[in-house]
């Protein structure tokens, strides 16, 4: 059994631009967590300049 963290998150075009954002983008992304916590998760995400605006847990087995 493997545990999957999914995440959709909204993303700056410019993340680091310094003006007011217009425009955002939505991502989802599917991570494998094992071993790494949903708090962990959402930390390395906003480092990487992500908002994340939500998180779901999904377990089930990996396709092999």
């Amino acid at each position: 059994m493997r545990t999957m963290l999914f995440l959709c998150i909204l993303s700056l075009l410019f993340p680091f631009s310094r003006e007011k954002p217009t425009h955002y983008e939505s991502h989802n992304i599917t991570m494998d967590v094992v071993g790494m916590s949903c708090e962990d998760a959402v930390r390395v995400l906003s480092e990487a300049g992500y908002h994340v605006v939500h998180t779901a847990y999904i377990t089930g087995q990996a396709p092999k």
